[in-house]
Protein backbone atom coordinates (compact mmCIF):
# COMPACT_ATOMS: atom_id res chain seq x y z
CA UNK A 1 0.00 0.00 0.00
CA UNK A 2 2.69 2.56 0.97
CA UNK A 3 4.08 2.19 -2.70
CA UNK A 4 1.02 2.47 -4.46
CA UNK A 5 0.05 5.63 -2.23
CA UNK A 6 3.10 7.18 -2.61
CA UNK A 7 3.00 7.55 1.32
CA UNK A 8 5.65 6.61 3.45
CA UNK A 9 5.68 3.84 6.44
CA UNK A 10 5.30 6.41 9.01
CA UNK A 11 2.05 7.68 7.62
CA UNK A 12 0.88 4.26 6.77
CA UNK A 13 1.16 3.23 10.37
CA UNK A 14 -0.93 6.44 11.67
CA UNK A 15 -3.36 5.99 9.11
CA UNK A 16 -3.26 1.67 10.43
CA UNK A 17 -3.29 2.88 14.09
CA UNK A 18 -6.32 4.67 13.52
CA UNK A 19 -8.05 2.47 11.67
CA UNK A 20 -7.43 -0.24 14.08
CA UNK A 21 -9.13 1.62 16.55
CA UNK A 22 -12.49 2.49 14.67
CA UNK A 23 -12.99 -1.29 13.94
CA UNK A 24 -12.30 -2.31 17.36
CA UNK A 25 -16.30 -2.75 17.48
CA UNK A 26 -16.94 -4.45 13.93
CA UNK A 27 -16.80 -8.08 14.12
CA UNK A 28 -16.78 -10.28 10.85
CA UNK A 29 -16.55 -13.82 10.36
CA UNK A 30 -13.29 -15.63 9.65
CA UNK A 31 -11.49 -11.78 9.45
CA UNK A 32 -9.30 -10.59 12.43
CA UNK A 33 -9.18 -7.07 13.34
CA UNK A 34 -5.76 -6.52 11.90
CA UNK A 35 -6.62 -7.83 8.91
CA UNK A 36 -10.00 -5.37 8.82
CA UNK A 37 -8.22 -2.51 9.39
CA UNK A 38 -5.43 -3.54 6.54
CA UNK A 39 -7.86 -4.12 4.10
CA UNK A 40 -10.63 -1.12 4.53
CA UNK A 41 -7.33 1.21 4.10
CA UNK A 42 -6.54 -0.94 0.73
CA UNK A 43 -10.03 -0.61 -0.27
CA UNK A 44 -10.14 2.91 0.33
CA UNK A 45 -7.47 3.42 -1.64
CA UNK A 46 -8.06 1.04 -4.64
CA UNK A 47 -11.05 3.02 -4.77
CA UNK A 48 -9.43 6.07 -5.49
CA UNK A 49 -6.95 5.00 -8.00
CA UNK A 50 -8.22 5.12 -11.87
CA UNK A 51 -10.74 4.29 -12.49
CA UNK A 52 -12.07 6.25 -9.30
CA UNK A 53 -15.02 4.76 -8.12
CA UNK A 54 -15.29 1.47 -9.95
CA UNK A 55 -13.37 -0.71 -7.11
CA UNK A 56 -15.74 -0.67 -4.57
CA UNK A 57 -18.78 -1.99 -7.09
CA UNK A 58 -16.25 -4.51 -8.65
CA UNK A 59 -15.39 -5.89 -5.30
CA UNK A 60 -18.91 -6.02 -4.31
CA UNK A 61 -19.92 -7.65 -7.48
CA UNK A 62 -16.58 -10.40 -7.17
CA UNK A 63 -18.11 -11.43 -3.52
CA UNK A 64 -21.09 -12.23 -4.62
CA UNK A 65 -19.39 -15.34 -6.49
CA UNK A 66 -17.68 -18.30 -4.97
CA UNK A 67 -14.00 -17.72 -3.85
CA UNK A 68 -12.44 -20.72 -5.05
CA UNK A 69 -12.16 -19.01 -8.88
CA UNK A 70 -13.99 -17.21 -10.50
CA UNK A 71 -13.20 -16.87 -14.73
CA UNK A 72 -12.06 -13.12 -15.39
CA UNK A 73 -15.09 -13.13 -18.41
CA UNK A 74 -17.65 -13.20 -15.51
CA UNK A 75 -16.34 -10.29 -13.76
CA UNK A 76 -16.26 -8.47 -17.01
CA UNK A 77 -19.15 -9.71 -18.86
CA UNK A 78 -21.73 -6.92 -19.96
CA UNK A 79 -24.51 -7.69 -17.50
CA UNK A 80 -21.24 -7.44 -14.50
CA UNK A 81 -20.09 -4.32 -16.14
CA UNK A 82 -23.20 -2.89 -16.44
CA UNK A 83 -23.69 -3.38 -12.65
CA UNK A 84 -20.12 -1.97 -11.72
CA UNK A 85 -20.41 0.93 -13.65
CA UNK A 86 -24.02 1.96 -12.77
CA UNK A 87 -25.17 1.44 -16.45
CA UNK A 88 -28.99 -0.02 -16.09
CA UNK A 89 -32.21 1.07 -18.35
CA UNK A 90 -32.03 2.80 -21.06
CA UNK A 91 -28.05 3.31 -20.89
CA UNK A 92 -27.49 -0.63 -20.17
CA UNK A 93 -24.80 -1.87 -22.14
CA UNK A 94 -25.94 -3.42 -25.32
CA UNK A 95 -24.49 -4.98 -28.93
CA UNK A 96 -25.73 -3.68 -32.24
CA UNK A 97 -27.97 -5.65 -34.04
CA UNK A 98 -25.94 -7.25 -37.13
CA UNK A 99 -22.86 -8.01 -34.72
CA UNK A 100 -21.69 -11.54 -33.65
CA UNK A 101 -23.05 -10.25 -29.30
CA UNK A 102 -19.41 -10.63 -27.88
CA UNK A 103 -17.70 -7.57 -26.60
CA UNK A 104 -14.47 -8.67 -27.70
CA UNK A 105 -14.37 -5.74 -30.49
CA UNK A 106 -17.40 -6.57 -31.92
CA UNK A 107 -20.09 -4.68 -29.77
CA UNK A 108 -20.85 -0.97 -29.20
CA UNK A 109 -17.91 1.10 -28.24
CA UNK A 110 -19.26 1.66 -24.81
CA UNK A 111 -19.43 -2.04 -24.68
CA UNK A 112 -15.72 -1.98 -25.13
CA UNK A 113 -14.68 1.16 -22.50
CA UNK A 114 -16.77 0.10 -19.63
CA UNK A 115 -14.97 -3.43 -19.98
CA UNK A 116 -11.60 -1.76 -20.35
CA UNK A 117 -12.39 0.53 -16.97
CA UNK A 118 -14.20 -2.58 -15.23
CA UNK A 119 -10.62 -4.32 -16.16
CA UNK A 120 -8.53 -1.47 -14.67
CA UNK A 121 -10.49 -1.46 -11.34
CA UNK A 122 -9.89 -5.32 -11.13
CA UNK A 123 -6.25 -4.22 -12.01
CA UNK A 124 -6.47 -1.74 -8.94
CA UNK A 125 -7.77 -4.42 -6.06
CA UNK A 126 -5.05 -7.21 -7.53
CA UNK A 127 -2.53 -4.15 -7.26
CA UNK A 128 -3.45 -4.12 -3.45
CA UNK A 129 -3.62 -7.59 -2.38
CA UNK A 130 -7.40 -7.58 -2.38
CA UNK A 131 -7.50 -10.17 -5.09
CA UNK A 132 -5.77 -12.35 -7.12
CA UNK A 133 -5.87 -13.09 -10.77
CA UNK A 134 -3.68 -16.11 -12.79
CA UNK A 135 -2.53 -15.08 -15.21
CA UNK A 136 -0.89 -18.11 -16.06
CA UNK A 137 -4.65 -19.75 -16.82
CA UNK A 138 -6.12 -19.03 -20.47
CA UNK A 139 -9.34 -18.70 -18.06
CA UNK A 140 -7.89 -15.76 -15.98
CA UNK A 141 -8.88 -16.91 -12.75
CA UNK A 142 -9.97 -14.36 -10.07
CA UNK A 143 -9.40 -15.54 -6.46
CA UNK A 144 -11.12 -13.82 -3.69
CA UNK A 145 -9.43 -14.57 -0.21
CA UNK A 146 -12.55 -15.97 2.13
CA UNK A 147 -11.86 -12.69 4.91
CA UNK A 148 -12.24 -10.35 2.10
CA UNK A 149 -15.49 -11.45 1.23
CA UNK A 150 -17.10 -11.86 4.50
CA UNK A 151 -15.38 -8.59 5.23
CA UNK A 152 -17.29 -6.85 1.73
CA UNK A 153 -20.78 -8.70 2.53
CA UNK A 154 -20.86 -7.99 6.28
CA UNK A 155 -20.32 -4.09 4.91
CA UNK A 156 -24.46 -3.80 4.30
CA UNK A 157 -24.90 -5.02 7.79
CA UNK A 158 -22.38 -2.86 9.52
CA UNK A 159 -24.03 0.00 7.79
CA UNK A 160 -27.63 -0.63 8.74
CA UNK A 161 -26.32 -0.82 12.51
CA UNK A 162 -25.17 2.52 11.98
CA UNK A 163 -27.51 3.85 10.35
CA UNK A 164 -28.75 7.43 12.42
CA UNK A 165 -25.13 7.85 14.14
CA UNK A 166 -23.00 8.55 11.57
CA UNK A 167 -23.39 11.09 8.78
CA UNK A 168 -24.09 10.36 5.24
CA UNK A 169 -20.59 10.56 2.87
CA UNK A 170 -18.38 7.92 4.73
CA UNK A 171 -16.41 5.62 2.29
CA UNK A 172 -17.34 1.87 1.88
CA UNK A 173 -14.69 0.41 4.32
CA UNK A 174 -14.92 3.69 6.79
CA UNK A 175 -18.46 1.87 7.06
CA UNK A 176 -16.71 -0.77 8.81
CA UNK A 177 -15.34 1.04 11.47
Amino acid sequence: MVSVAESTCRDYRDAYAERLRTTTETLVESCPQSLLATWSLAVELAHELPPAGLSWPALVFASALDTSGIPAAVLTSPAACAYITGRTGDTELTVPAGSTGSTGGTGDGQASADGNLVRSAYAALQRLGLLSVDSRDAVRTVWLHTAVRAAVRAYPRARQRRAGSRGRGHGAARGLA
